[in-house]
């Protein structure tokens, strides 16, 4: 794309915004450099570029259009990955997409700037330094990224091991009980003016790991990430392509190959290992300079839960270490519901409970829904647990009344149903916990 003779920038400023493009890959991130007569029209512009071709909605790319100004007549314009895509790799984008992104950033005569980051110094918006520590040095440090509400931490720190940075992107998972500490999440604004983020007593924090710079990041051993595609499909219909395209373990791909940890513990659901993109990310996972392993794992051997995971574990190649997955057993299979499950009256018990309104849904649905033609309605106990068994795996439409395969107590530990009458069936997970 052709680029305007001058750029209103002086060349330190200039020199510095292309700086930042990496040889590491990851989601593709950007900036365009706008005069500020045209910025208003640009947005419109790829607003409709992108949501009216429906590779996401306006609001989407509303959302994500974070701005910067940079001179008194110029601002730079943080696009989406979307559009990042296209700027960087025209030919390999929908050709009507690429045309109508090409036409959006014409109009405007603005510069491109693959690689920018919205978490940068330049933009007063720096990550917070780690926060010193008293007491003995821990055993080991890790970077939790893809953070959910911060499960990796909950089995690290009883290790020894000390989280030194965090990216979580759902603000329900951030305001969790093992993600609740002090310190400040790095979010960009969506004003031209904005300050760093005050520093905490916790980890420096981001709530998007692709707004990062990995240079940035503080030094770690162990690299953690969670459900990456659960994370990021949150971020609305732009990043689904992505996700069914499976590329967004390139940002793991890309802090691995910036910082070069000791080894990385990843998790998704077990189904990632079914298609084609699990091979592709093993591979390139193992091109970091890693000996790469993987395992599918069901909760059950130590929770009362038929939960199935894949965990794939990388060591640096130059320490050769090999993992031991025959060590990996549980100790608990034959823990039951009823182990676990909260006092009939507390305070957990009643924030789980379903509402009126859900409890009439369901109500509705078990006098309409036949399992067969010609069967006899479902009753409350088709859709209860059984405490004496592991429970079902929550997933993320389990506290959608609709979702026929939810199931819920019915029967508390000391034998009081709930059926409607005094109490309404509760969820197993309360409100918070809802990754729908």
């Amino acid at each position: 794309m052709p680029e305007p003779a001058t750029t209103s920038l002086d060349a330190a400023l200039d020199a510095a915004l292309r700086s930042r493009r990496s040889d590491h890959g990851g989601v593709p991130v950007g900036a365009l450099l706008v005069p500020k007569r045209k910025l208003t029209s640009c947005r419109a512009a790829l607003e409709a570029a992108v949501g009216d071709l429906r590779h996401g909605t306006r609001s989407d790319v509303r959302h994500a259009l974070v701005v910067d100004r940079v001179t008194p007549d110029m601002f730079l314009l943080h696009v989406p990955a979307t559009v990042a895509g296209v700027l960087d790799d025209p030919a390999a984008a929908p050709a009507e997409l690429a045309a109508a992104v090409a036409s959006a950033v014409g109009a405007s005569g603005a510069v491109f700037y693959s690689g920018v980051r919205r978490c940068d110094a330049l933009f007063g918006r720096a990550l917070p330094p780690l926060a010193p520590r008293p007491g003995p040095p821990e055993a080991f440090t890790f970077a939790e990224v893809f953070a959910g509400i911060g499960g990796f931490r909950l089995g690290l720190e009883p290790l020894g091991g000390r989280c030194v940075f965090a990216a979580a992107l759902d603000p329900r998972g951030r305001a969790s009980s093992s993600l609740a500490l002090l310190g400040a999440w790095s979010e960009p604004s969506r004003r031209p003016s904005s300050t760093a983020p005050p520093a905490g007593r916790g980890e420096p924090r981001a709530g998007d790991i692709s707004s990062v710079h990995a240079a940035d990041l503080p030094a770690f051993d162990l690299l953690t990430a969670g459900q990456l595609y659960r994370e990021l499909v949150r971020r609305g219909q732009l990043y689904r392509e992505l996700v069914r395209r499976g590329q967004l373990y390139r940002e793991l791909v890309r802090l691995l190959s910036a910082r070069q940890p000791a080894a990385f513990l990843f998790e998704n659901v077990a189904s990632l290992t079914e298609g084609r993109t699990f091979a592709r990310i093993v591979e390139e996972l193992s091109q970091c300079g890693y000996a790469v392993s993987w395992r599918v794992v069901s909760a059950k051997e130590w929770l009362p839960q038929q939960r199935e995971r894949v965990y794939l574990v990388g060591f640096r190649r130059d320490l050769g270490i090999e993992m031991r997955w025959d060590g990996v057993r549980g100790g608990k299979p034959s823990s039951a519901l009823r182990d676990v499950l909260e006092a009939p009256r507390s305070e957990a018990a009643a924030a789980c409970e379903l509402s009126e309104a859900q409890w009439q849904q369901l109500r509705g649905q078990l006098a309409s829904f036949k399992r067969w033609p010609g069967a006899p309605p479902c009753s409350l106990s088709d859709r209860a647990v059984d405490l004496c068994a592991k429970a079902p795996t929550l997933t993320s439409s389990y506290r959608h009344v609709s979702n026929y395969t939810s199931r819920y107590v019915c029967e508390e530990l000391d034998g009081s149903l709930r059926d409607g009458g005094q109490r309404r069936p509760r969820f197993l997970s309360p409100h918070f916990l809802d990754t729908s």
